[in-house]
């Protein structure tokens, strides 16, 4: 896994394309893996978006250079494509959680990095314990933030204002960087959510469920409900003509014969016709 280029999204303006939109999500050893692919696979599917995997090596990127993997919590190793000297300019930072983020709350290259980017990013972003590393960079002071519920309290003592109840991700105006959003994101999954947010409002909101739905497990599309229900209504109408027999009467028949060929219409067959519908 390294830089990754956005998949085209279909329905997708070319103007929109044409923009490029970079992203940097910021590795270190032991993060927590779904922290950061949550909104890795989001943002691949902005239009335009160029992510970037940045290690916290404060040293130059030679041509060419294999940069070392970085080890996630469970195990899963990640090549990054960046270190702190050689990520290009960003539009979004992202810096994911982790069990144990006590070494980077105290690496200075990574403050330093994190305060210089912050001047000229648009969005800085954290996902779970992420916001306690923003934190110790001064980019959360008297602002609302939120982070892991059993790590409120330690955010709290970076200057955030952490709201009770806490919240999925919240989105707070910058008070150093007039114009710049702060976007910290609760637990795991609310990486997906403030990902989606950010795409929302960089790519309008039309193309926030173009770019969920292709991965998501909500149900068919409406269209795809209607034609189904339009096919029963058809088949009711058949079977009610006369010397028809519905299913569930043929089904009750007790001299043991099978379904008439006319009335075993099932659902599945049903389906297989929506699905054929669609492809013309």
């Amino acid at each position: 896994m390294g830089c990754a280029q956005s998949s085209p999204i279909h329905g997708a303006p070319p103007c929109m394309a044409a923009k490029t939109f970079s992203i940097g999500i910021l590795l270190y050893e032991g993060l927590t893996q779904l922290d950061f692919t949550g909104p890795f696979e989001v943002f691949t599917r902005i239009p335009g978006a160029k992510v970037h995997l940045i290690t916290p090596l404060a040293s130059p990127k030679q041509p060419g250079q294999a940069l070392p993997p970085i080890t996630s919590e469970s195990g899963l190793r990640v090549l990054p494509d960046e270190t702190l000297v050689s990520c290009p300019q960003l539009d979004v930072l992202c810096v994911p959680g982790a069990k144990f983020t006590k070494a980077m709350e105290k690496n200075p290259e990574v403050l330093k990095f994190l305060r210089e980017r912050a001047e000229t990013t648009q969005y800085m972003t954290s996902v779970c314990t992420g916001a306690l590393i923003l934190g110790a960079a001064g980019l959360l002071e008297g602002i609302e933030a939120t982070t892991h519920w059993a790590d409120c309290d330690e955010l709290r003592a970076y200057g955030a204002i952490v709201p009770c109840p806490r919240k999925r991700y919240i989105v707070s105006p910058s008070k150093a960087h007039p114009g710049q959003t702060i976007i910290t994101g609760g637990g795991i999954s609310a990486g997906i959510d403030f990902g989606l947010k950010v795409a929302e409002d960089s790519w309008a909101r039309t193309r926030r469920s173009t770019s969920s739905s292709s991965w998501s497990t909500t149900p068919a599309p409406r269209s795809t409900r209607a034609s189904l229900r339009r096919r029963r209504r058809q088949c009711s109408r058949w079977h009610a003509r006369p010397g028809s027999q519905s299913p569930r009467r043929a089904a009750r028949r007790s001299d043991g014969d099978s379904l008439p060929v006319d009335a075993a219409i099932s659902n599945q067959s049903l389906l297989r016709q929506v699905k054929l519908d669609g492809k013309k």
